[in-house]
Formats: structure tokens, sequence, C-alpha cells
């Protein structure tokens, strides 16, 4: 299986940089995904890495044109009308070439990321590609499921919200953050085994929103809005107070689906049996329509095994932004009331 390794953890040391064909350009180290990016390009929405954090991946940019790749693509999707992405398998592990940002090698053990940036390629284009593909990618090698979704933080574990682009999870993220959970990622959520229990990782602390939903959190949030690929982005991340650091137990998985306002006023939700359950996180899973074969395999074992541990529920939720308060309301009272409280 690709990216298959020796016993060594691949969260606890640092990668070893031997391309002579890499031009370092003053590297900084940041948080994200449960562990720590050594990376030439630089992330401010990302917060800086302690001193005594390990590095688990690097970024490096290249200055020269990726090498020649001689294998033909094995899986391309196409994200809009001029932008596509292509992964092909190479010796060392993967390509990855997007139509705006250009070429990607990921190697086998998901360690070390080299991005050949063209010449006209936009910086926040490349970040938005980092997180939303790549680091995933590092993290498919070394089995974690990456979601897609956004995910908050109770006292009792993480909550993650799972749907297509659009449907509102980073603003059900952002309300239940304003209402006194913590948030813990946005766009990506990525899961790993340990024991009995299922782990959510804390990601990119900076949620993503239409104009009109931004609108309804200007006066919280800390910072102008910058357009990046049809959203509004905070330039700067969120405050310390309102953000999940450490890697918390998933305890609930949603998977949203917008009713019609008069359907009800609250949400209400219904448990997924078995099979349904692994088919919406097959579905909801980031890189799904990106791999093929064996790492397909590796997908469905991955979510076969966070199924087993995370119940996971179809959240019917009005669509009507002036409802939002009472289904958080409802949320909250699943999630952020002890147990002995709850009925």
């Amino acid at each position: 299986m690709l990216g298959q390794s020796d016993d060594s953890d691949p969260f606890n040391s640092d990668p070893t940089d031997s391309d002579p064909d890499v031009v370092t350009i003053s590297s900084q180290r940041y948080r994200i995904f449960g562990g720590t990016l050594r990376s030439d390009l630089q992330f401010p929405i990302l917060p800086p890495a302690l001193a005594e954090d390990a590095t688990t991946w690097t970024l490096h940019v290249a200055s020269a044109p990726a090498p020649a790749c001689a294998a033909a693509p094995a899986c391309v999707e196409q994200l809009g009308e001029t932008l596509a992405v292509s992964v092909t398998r190479t010796p060392t592990g993967l390509r990855i070439v997007y139509t705006d940002t250009g070429a990607f090698d990921v190697a086998s053990d998901g360690r070390t990321i080299t991005w050949y940036r063209p010449d006209d390629a936009d910086e926040k284009d490349a970040r938005l590609d980092v997180v939303g593909t790549l680091l995933p990618f590092a993290l498919h090698l070394t089995d974690r499921l990456v979601l897609h979704g956004s995910s908050v933080a109770f006292d009792g574990g993480a909550v993650a919200f799972l749907a297509p682009s659009g449907t509102g999870k980073s603003t059900l993220a952002m309300s239940l953050t304003t209402a006194g959970a913590r948030f813990l990622s946005d766009d990506a959520v990525p899961v790993r085994i340990d024991g009995a229990a299922a782990i959510a990782a804390p990601g990119v602390p900076s949620p993503r929103f239409r104009e009109d939903t931004f609108a309804r959190f200007s006066e919280l949030l800390p910072s102008d809005a910058v357009a990046t690929s049809g959203k509004l982005s905070l330039s700067e991340r969120l405050g310390d107070d309102l953000v999940e650091t450490r890697e918390r137990p998933l305890t609930a998985v949603y998977v949203l689906n917008p009713v019609a306002p008069g359907e009800g006023a609250s949400a209400t939700r219904t448990a997924m049996p078995p099979i349904g359950a692994t088919m919406a996180l097959v579905q909801n899973a980031k890189l799904a329509k990106l791999l093929w074969g064996e790492e397909s395999e590796r997908l469905l074992h991955l979510v076969a095994e966070v199924s087993r541990r995370v119940p996971v529920f179809v959240l019917d939720v009005p669509r009507d932004l002036d409802l939002l308060p009472a289904v958080v309301e409802q949320l909250m009272e699943w999630h952020a009331v002890p147990a002995s409280q709850s009925a």
C-alpha cells in the first residue's frame, strides 16, 4: 500500500531534506491537523508552532519546473469549468497537478511536499490547495481519515458537520462557537483511530463564508475578509479564546440535510444505520474522488473503523438564517450539557 513505512511515527520526528533542486525560502513552522508544518510558503491564518514541537511535514517551494512524470494520470477531478486537479502515482509518491497553481509532489511517506511554483501562481490559491488537498493526502498516507466538514469542540469531545460546499457547515460551526463551543476545524476534519476511540485533530482556525453569511458574524470576527475561490476568508485566524488547539475524541458526526423552513423551526436528528453511516462518510471524505485501487481500499478501511466508533446522524436543519439560533440551542442541549444533567 502506498505510503506504508516502518514503525517510526511521522508525527514525532523531523523529515530529512536532501533535494538539491529545492530552494528554501526562510521556512516557518505552523500548527495544523494535530502536527507541525515547516513551510517555505507563509500561512498567516495558522498558529505558529512551539519550539518543542517536532516537524511532521515539510513544504518546499522549488524554483525549477517540475521534473517529467511519465505515468498517465490515475485520476482527474474537474473542480470547475476551468479548474481541475490530476493525481499521478510516481516512483517516489504522488504527483498532484492543479491547472492554476501547478505541480506538487507528495513523498510516499506523506512527510515531504514540494511545490514547483509557476511564475504566475497566486499564493492564496496555493495555500488553499495545501490545506485542502496536499496535507489531506499526506494525512491519508499515514492512515488518517480526512472528512469534508467543519468541527467544534465541547467539554465532552468534538462534533463534526459534513456536507457539500455552500450548505452551511462553517456557518453552523461558527454559530456554535459564538454560543460557547470552541472552533476546531474548517473544511477538513482529520480523524485517527486510537484504540476504541476516534480522535479529531484541530485544523484551520479560520472559517470561510459566503458574503451574506459573513455579514452575520462581522462584528464578532477578528479581521477583515478577503476573497478566495468564491468565498470570503479571514485575513487572520480566530482569537485563541475561541479555538480548540488540542486533539479531541470525536463523539458525533452530523450529515447536514437542509429542509424547507416550514418543516421545523429547530434541528432534528436521525441515527444512520451502519451501512448508511459508512456510505455517508465515504461520500464526505475529502479525497474520495481522487483515490483509486489500494488507496480506495485504505479509505474504506478507515471509514469502517470510524463508523464503528462514532455515531453518525442525519441532521435536518431549516434553510433560514433567522432560525439558526434555535438549531444552535438544540445542538448545545445535546452536546454542551453534561450527561448527568441531560434527559
